[in-house]
């Protein structure tokens, strides 16, 4: 999604009363009913492997009608653009389309909605999601990005284009997801979580 005015659109979740933030959307239809006007949004960020960055919430009230009735003062055009449809809110894997590092791919629960500089993928069989991550957080994929996306811009018909083949060894999946309850637990160990409970070293 585009909002095409991140200030007015925009926050990051410590600015708002947490209780008037839904992160419990499970789909697009679900997030309709609520009555809630923030939700979680993927907009990409540092430099991060398996979990993290979440950081901002998106107003999407009455389906986003704010967003979708931003006109142009001067053309009346509409600004914003692709609301992500159908796989608003779905479970999936995130990255940054621009970063300076490396690139760096996240688990993303369901809940959010994402942006266009917060790319996001779907697959097409939910099982083969840890395998995909393995894969793409991988020298592999690393090597393959440094000839297909040799800037700082990561798209996502650049991602697609590196090669997966299916392998029913799920010893990758078990490490994926070892991976991201660290990197998920580190991530909550400081209050730039919204899960954050209390520091680890207290």
């Amino acid at each position: 999604m585009a909002t095409a005015d991140n200030d007015k659109f925009l926050r990051l979740w410590s600015e708002v009363a947490f209780t008037k933030i839904y992160f419990c959307a499970t789909d697009y239809i679900n997030a309709l009913y609520t009555g809630y006007k923030w939700f979680p949004y993927n907009k990409g960020g540092v430099f991060r492997k398996w979990y993290g960055n979440n950081e901002y919430i998106v107003n999407w009230q009455n389906d986003g009608f704010d967003i979708k009735n931003n006109k142009d003062e001067k053309s009346k055009k509409i600004r914003s653009h692709n609301y992500n449809g159908k796989y608003g809110f779905l479970e999936g894997i995130t990255w940054s389309s621009l970063s300076t590092g490396s690139f760096s791919l996240r688990y993303s629960p369901k809940g959010f909605l994402f942006d266009s500089k917060g790319a996001k993928g779907f697959p097409n069989n939910s099982n083969e999601i840890w395998f995909i991550m393995g894969l793409l957080n991988s020298q592999v994929a690393k090597h393959y990005l440094s000839f297909i996306a040799p800037t700082i811009d990561y798209k996502v018909g650049d991602i697609i284009q590196i090669p997966f083949i299916k392998n029913k060894e799920n010893k990758v999946n078990e490490y994926v997801k070892k991976n991201i309850q660290v990197v998920k637990k580190d991530w909550d160990s400081f209050e730039t979580s919204w899960d954050f409970k209390k520091h680890p070293l207290i």
